[in-house]
């Protein structure tokens, strides 16, 4: 009878055991280990879809509003891959984007030698997509620049403060993100029809 006691009782502190590590276990596989070390990103902002967007051929997009028009030049070279304007009929105010090849190492080159002349005020350090980005004024106007991989993203208004212009500026600049180049293809391509009414004479300038 002893011996049947002291049976009963190993038994029960081995289940006793396996019970303790079995919950251990479970609450250890609970926890991420991404959640542990890293920050979890937020997902990106929904596009709104008031917004029209444009879709570029070398890969990148953002929304602006319908009242504007965005006109690409055909000036584009093996330096120069892609040049925009966005503006309102009848209006002086312009926004230029360019993407551009670029000797820079760090984006703060940039504001070495003759450009540095020209920049007044605070510079601004922001994002542009996933690219660290500068804001500043310059030669009367508000520019935004990002490097990657030897391209640099340039982004210039002469809108006046409180223009509408100017409104569209921060919208593509908060909008602005990068896709797969062929995917943009297919975009534009499935979207000419209603790209054409903003198809301008491509005898205008581009802001610098």
């Amino acid at each position: 009878m002893k011996n049947f006691i002291i049976a009963v009782i190993g038994i029960l502190i081995a289940l006793s055991i396996f019970v303790l590590v079995k919950n251990s276990n479970t609450i250890q596989k609970s926890v991420s280990p991404v959640s542990q070390n890293k920050e979890i990103a937020s997902p990106s902002p929904a596009m709104d879809k008031s917004l029209l967007t444009y879709s570029d051929t070398s890969g990148f997009e953002f929304q602006y509003p319908k009242e504007f028009s965005v006109k690409k030049k055909d000036l584009i070279t093996a330096q120069l891959y892609s040049s925009l304007e966005l503006f309102s009929t009848g209006s002086a105010e312009r926004i230029g984007i360019k993407a551009e090849e670029s000797s820079l190492e760090m984006i703060d080159g940039w504001f070495k030698g003759a450009n540095k002349t020209s920049v007044f005020g605070e510079v601004k350090k922001i994002k542009l997509a996933d690219l660290d980005a500068r804001q500043f004024e310059a030669n009367n106007a508000k520019t935004t620049i990002a490097l990657d991989q030897g391209v640099l993203f340039t982004l210039t208004t002469n809108a006046k403060k409180d223009s509408l212009l100017l409104k569209a500026y921060d919208t593509i600049v908060k909008s602005f993100k990068f896709v797969q180049p062929s995917s943009a293809i297919q975009n534009n391509s499935s979207t000419a029809s209603d790209d054409y009414s903003d198809v301008v004479d491509e005898g205008e300038e581009v802001i610098e």
